[in-house]
């Protein structure tokens, strides 16, 4: 490869160049094909990169050159730049790359740490340098003759969503903001934070014991402190260095300077302020850096070989500065579900730092059994958990893991991963219990208040979570998808096939519950989801919904007509049909006793079967149409031209057909004109039967509307008296609905009316 450098400015729509083109990418633009990373702004060849193009998320992603190409920063390094990359085929996988570069005689192991995938974008670096794999056309939708880009187009979506019987939403990043914040922590067995979460503050409120948060808030406005975000911990024992007096210090010391450099963030500082903020992988990952810095662990430098922190020294009181060699990087995956990192300190001693399950820590159980309780109540409170572990490795036991680490990663055979995974977790062992994290993801504004209306509707709502079983539960009450009287049933699969799915991740199991929902209803399902780990979801879900913002509803129980079938149920359309039938029966006996053995003009002619089927029918056309007007609720131009326009078309077909030559129109020859319109008995009858026909049907709707209104009745009064915006008499009025609410906030409401006189009898026997 020694082509020369292309450079890729952003607006511009032009060819991505040949595989092998060495290409530079400059900040804020998007990467014009598949590249393997060579270089950056960065010394250490490190860049971050948006990928919300590509599978919807936020976060930024942390990639790193090759230490042996990190070097090249400029275009006159690659004059006489040449290497072989093997990698595999192109493919649909957004997570896996493998492959290989051979520069300069050496080898080097290639991973998604170096892929830049197209149509994701630089952000918060100045440049990279990558190369060229995979090309190949714009698969969007653009016509550039005709310079017309792709629309979204649907014509039955409005139809579609009426008809919606489930509701499947991812929580992280949907109900929840995503926005982690360091709340509670167990070191050595002890909890320490004092904060309350949304899920606590719930569970008070159902089991009707407040919490105490008036001391709390009086205690923290002795000594206001500012927000910082991604931190919301408050312990003063551990706090402004006070964790030097605590039983286990040298544990509080190792639990924090482990948040500390156990990751892969990286520090950006304020040339104004000086100030250091973190770019993360993770919003999990900046809470944890964040909370070491506050709690005086400070991470502010980093190379590709080195992590820098300030701490404070428990001897003198004062705070140092400590490089720690990073020898190498075990990264998190599904199966594994930890992060480790080796690290040799200013002592020689090297560290085996990680992070990660519950189930990482299998010794050092001194601890144990009150971190796990401590966790559980985490749990329990709607919180995120990690266990920190460590131990020390000697020289030997490092470098023959090493040795096989670096082969597995230099293999280009289908079972790479799995040999990484093996390497890794044969260094993962016996480690030594720290303690666990507890960071909260609070729900989005509005979401218990979106969830009570949509229950009222009718639509039935599943939460997709990879939570533990008590936090899901938990989450749910707080976000009031569950509510006090429930039955809770709890089903745990642990068959083999089961635990193949886990190992393997979890990036399909969204989509295959939704097709699993949708296969046994039958019904229309909608996905919605902030496009990360459930666009398998959306594609699935008959409607894929990616939110941007909060929406509201108003009178959700209109929807329950549609989705319990109420106004197209067989009994409404048997109903219906028998409405039809008594007025035809009406119709024919009203017009036969009206018409029959009498003169109908001043000649004293009968009427003859033209002229009473004439009279008939138009006594059809006006009760129809008068149905009609008597169901509308609100009229429309057009439905006042269908309506009052289809009357006025009868008459002007019987004179049309009236008009025609007798031969066609034979008896029916001038019958409007000479028979019906001279005749005041022909408008006398119609008037009567059409009121005497409409009267039982005007009842009815009365009587139900007045006494046993649907749902549509309902807001139709609520609108009427003016009382749409006062929630107690809306409590009023819904109670007399026809089909009771068993679902939502009014559920609860009603449960609470009717459980009150219960008590209350008790009390008095």
């Amino acid at each position: 490869m020694s082509r020369k450098t292309r450079f890729w400015t952003g607006g511009e729509r032009r060819d991505a160049g040949r595989v092998g083109d060495i290409v530079k990418v400059e900040k804020d633009n998007f990467f014009p094909a598949d590249l393997v990373m060579l270089a950056s702004g960065y010394d250490d060849g490190l860049c971050y990169v948006e990928t919300m193009n590509l599978d919807g998320e936020t976060n930024l992603k942390l990639k790193q050159a090759l230490d042996a190409t990190s070097g090249l920063q400029a275009d006159s390094g690659f004059q006489n730049f040449k290497a072989i990359i093997k990698c595999e085929d192109p493919n649909a996988s957004l997570y896996t790359f493998v492959g290989t570069m051979e520069y300069e005689e050496q080898q080097y192991p290639l991973s998604p740490q170096q892929l830049l995938l197209r149509d994701s974008k630089l952000r918060n670096t100045d440049y990279i340098y990558g190369v060229v794999v995979f090309t190949g056309h714009d698969t969007k939708m653009y016509h550039e003759e005709s310079d017309k880009p792709a629309h979204a187009r649907t014509s039955n979506l409005n139809e579609e969503l009426g008809q919606v019987d489930t509701i499947l939403s991812d929580k992280t990043g949907t109900l929840t903001c995503n926005s982690m914040e360091f709340i509670k922590c167990s070191i050595a067995g002890t909890a320490y934070g004092h904060g309350f979460t949304e899920v606590e503050r719930a569970m008070a409120r159902r089991k009707g014991s407040p919490l105490m948060e008036n001391e709390q808030s009086e205690e923290n406005y002795e000594h206001p402190k500012l927000a910082v975000k991604g931190f919301n911990f408050d312990d003063e024992r551990i706090m402004n260095g006070n964790w030097v007096n605590e039983p286990h210090s040298d544990v509080v010391q190792l639990f924090f300077r482990l948040l500390a450099v156990c990751h892969t963030a990286i520090p950006e500082v304020d040339e104004e302020t000086g100030k250091i903020s973190y770019e993360a992988e993770s919003p999990d990952e900046a809470a944890f850096v964040i909370a070491a810095r506050e709690l005086g662990f400070e991470f502010y430098q980093r190379t590709q070989t080195n992590i820098c922190i300030r701490e404070l020294d428990p001897v003198s009181g004062m705070h140092v500065e400590k490089s720690y060699k990073l020898l190498s990087v075990l990264e998190f995956n599904s199966t594994r579900k930890r992060m480790s990192v080796i690290l040799q300190d200013e002592e020689g001693k090297l560290l085996l730092l990680s992070k990660g399950a519950d189930r990482l820590a299998q010794d050092g159980r001194e601890f144990e059994d009150k971190t796990k309780e401590q966790m559980h109540e985490y749990a329990d409170a709607g919180l995120r958990t990690l266990v920190l572990a460590y131990r020390q490795l000697d020289e030997e036991e490092y470098k023959s893991f090493n040795e096989k680490f670096m082969a597995a990663k230099n293999s280009v055979s289908a079972d790479r991963d799995e040999k990484i995974e093996e390497a890794a977790d044969s260094i993962e062992r016996d480690l030594i219990l720290l303690g666990a994290t507890a960071v909260e993801d609070k729900l989005q504004n509005g979401v218990p208040e979106c969830i009570d209306k949509l229950a009222q509707a009718g639509i039935k709502i599943w939460v997709l979570t990879g939570d533990k079983m008590e936090t899901a539960i938990n989450i749910g009450y707080a976000c009031s998808l569950l509510r006090q009287g429930m039955k809770q049933i709890i089903i745990t699969l642990d068959r083999p096939e089961i635990i193949r799915l886990e190992k393997g991740g979890n990036k399909d199991a969204f989509a295959k519950v939704t097709r699993l929902v949708k296969a046994g209803t039958g019904k229309v399902t909608l996905g919605i989801g902030d496009g990360a780990n459930d666009v398998g979801m959306l594609q699935e879900a008959d409607i894929g919904v990616g939110i941007s913002g909060a929406e509201g509803m108003q009178f959700p129980m209109l929807y329950q007509e549609g989705v319990q079938n109420v106004l197209f149920s067989w009994l409404r359309i048997l109903g219906w049909m028998f409405n039809g039938v008594c007025n035809g029966v009406m119709i024919f006996f009203f017009c036969t006793t009206a018409l029959q053995h009498q003169a109908f003009r001043k000649g004293g002619e009968v009427v003859d079967f033209a002229v009473l089927g004439a009279t008939m029918y138009t006594c059809v056309v006006w009760v129809v149409n008068c149905q009609m007007a008597l169901s509308v609720s609100y009229f429309t131009l057009i439905q006042h031209i269908f309506i009052w326009g289809g009357i006025a078309l009868w008459y002007l077909f019987l004179l049309a057909y009236g008009a025609i030559t007798p031969t066609l129109s034979t008896s029916a020859f001038m019958v409007f004109v000479e028979g019906l319109a001279p005749a005041p008995s022909y408008w006398i009858t119609a008037l009567f039967v059409v009121v005497a026909t409409l009267i039982p049907f005007f009842t009815y709707s009365v009587i139900r509307m007045r006494f046993f209104p649907m749902y549509h009745n309902m807001i139709q009064w609520l609108r009427f008296d003016g009382h749409a915006d006062d929630p107690e008499y809306c409590q009023v009025v819904r109670q007399r609905s026809v089909r009771p609410t068993t679902v939502g906030v009014s559920a609860r409401i009603d449960a609470k009316l009717h459980s009150q006189p219960a008590a209350s009898r008790r009390e008095s026997s």
